[in-house]
């Protein structure tokens, strides 16, 4: 994840030989990342049905992204750049086990539940970029989160998500792509 075609795009057209590797899942959780067997927002139905950008599955067995990602990095010595945009569908499993925004009682169990979740997305996001850095010492891009609507509690959410994201990551060399600024001023 992290809009790689896009920077394959741009990369493309000063090193043509520039190629991308896609592993992206849509629905992917920082949980699910590192182990498919836990819940998300459709990750693993959207393999079963539709298929991924590059498949790295088999019929029978379920491989992680972080798996996927270990092994590219281990096997391929000249990919130069990682962009990672993880944690956004963390706080859509927290918006389903809280009802919906239309939910009576919405904002009080995303407030109570907020924390928790994010402690998680912090342990996750380190984990992988752990796992990351053991293998590649190259340029990691952590794209933030864009709020999809101006409701408070909303942009309350993602700008703690972004803040977590760049508390977890800048340890790890790891550079920020500023989606929420470029989404607001575009919108």
């Amino acid at each position: 994840t992290g809009y790689p075609e896009i920077v394959a795009q741009v990369e493309q057209r000063f090193v043509p030989s520039t190629r991308e590797e896609n592993g992206s899942c849509p629905g992917q959780s920082s949980a699910s990342f590192l182990n498919p067997d836990v819940p998300d927002i459709g990750c693993q139905g959207f393999i079963e049905v539709i298929g991924l950008h590059t498949s790295y599955t088999s019929y029978k067995v379920k491989v992680s992204q972080m798996d996927f990602a270990n092994a590219q990095l281990s096997s391929d010595k000249s990919i130069n750049l990682v962009t990672l945009s993880i944690g956004g569908n963390d706080l859509l499993l927290l918006e389903a086990e809280c009802g919906g925004p239309t939910h009576r009682g919405f904002a009080t169990c995303v407030g109570s539940g907020l924390k928790p979740t994010l402690d998680t997305y912090a342990q996750n996001l380190k984990q992988i970029l752990m796992n990351l850095r053991l293998r590649y010492s190259g340029k990691i891009i952590l794209v933030k989160y864009y709020a999809p609507n101006a409701v408070p509690l909303f942009i309350e959410a993602i700008g703690a998500l972004n803040a977590v994201m760049v508390q977890v990551g800048t340890p790890f060399g790891v550079k920020f792509a500023d989606a929420f600024t470029a989404f607001q001023i575009a919108s």
